[in-house]
């Protein structure tokens, strides 16, 4: 994967100032510390298992229904009544 930054000190005599030349950069490959439990579904019950910080399904975030309603501050309260 790449990151751009704009150079446009590189602009010559005769370019068009609203022209954008981009340099792409490496990005560093990223990987989480310490030891990762990796949660999914299975046949309608969620399972665990400690994965390496290799693992491919990290490298995205797939969401679940329920993900951002668990995450309420009603459910937070609740779950500490």
């Amino acid at each position: 994967e790449f990151s751009s930054s704009i150079c446009n000190s590189e602009l010559e005599e005769g370019d068009d100032p609203s022209t954008v030349v981009l340099d792409e950069t490496p990005l560093p490959r990223m990987f989480l510390p310490g030891k990762i439990v990796h949660l999914y579904t299975h046949r309608g019950g969620y399972k665990a298992a400690f994965v390496p910080r290799t693992f491919r399904e990290l490298r995205k975030v797939s969401m679940a229904g329920n993900m951002l309603s668990d995450h309420t501050s009603k459910e937070y309260f609740e779950a500490l009544s």
